[in-house]
């Protein structure tokens, strides 16, 4: 009999040690996670934010980075050395058979083209050529985008359009015919020249 209830009182014992341990333990566990754990994982939200204010200020930067590459390359194919440059003279061949390329490419007819006397006004050179195409509106909004995509300064001094209303009155043949346009378009390559130093 006592050795019954010594053998139940060391188990209940033994019992309430393992409790008493198990509760320390994590007692134990959860202050040194909130010691160790806690400031981190709030210094870990903080880096996490401050590195995402830095991405996002490296990103500008490269998109700015990208913009001024462009600007200095359009610049930089747009200045001319010397007044003998290529690029100040009238009827630019270079020029000239960049523009027919894109009119090529894009299927459109060029009936005319008379480039003009230059004019220079302080450090810039304007070359004026006058031209008439054939095409139809998509067409000629495809080449005025090839135009300002184009690595030379160009201006748009005039356009006229002559939609030839007479066409869809009279009897046509070709219904591609009614859909053309003729224009007359002024533009003028714009060109940048390198100052002379004073001595």
């Amino acid at each position: 009999m006592n050795f019954k209830n010594f053998r139940l009182s060391d188990l209940l014992n033994r019992n309430t040690v393992l409790i008493l341990f198990a509760i320390l333990f994590v007692f134990a566990n959860s202050m040194l996670y909130s010691y160790l754990y806690d400031e981190k994982y709030e210094l870990i939200k903080e880096l996490e934010q401050e590195q995402k204010i830095v991405n996002e200020k490296f990103i500008t930067a490269q998109i700015l980075s990208e913009k001024l590459n462009s600007v200095y390359q359009l610049f930089e194919s747009n200045l001319a050395i010397n007044n003998n440059d290529a690029k100040n003279k009238e009827a630019n061949m270079i020029f000239l058979k960049e523009l027919t390329d894109v009119l090529e490419k894009l299927d459109i007819k060029l009936l005319q083209i008379e480039p003009g006397s230059k004019n220079k006004k302080g450090v810039t050179t304007y070359i004026p050529y006058s031209m008439e195409i054939k095409c139809d509106y998509e067409q000629f909004g495809k080449f005025i985008t090839a135009l300002e995509g184009n690595n030379r300064l160009i201006s748009v001094e005039e356009i006229q359009i002559r939609n030839g209303v007479e066409k869809i009155r009279g009897a046509v043949d070709d219904i591609s015919e009614v859909n053309d346009i003729i224009t007359n378009l002024s533009i003028n390559t714009i060109t940048l020249n390198k100052k002379k130093a004073k001595k």
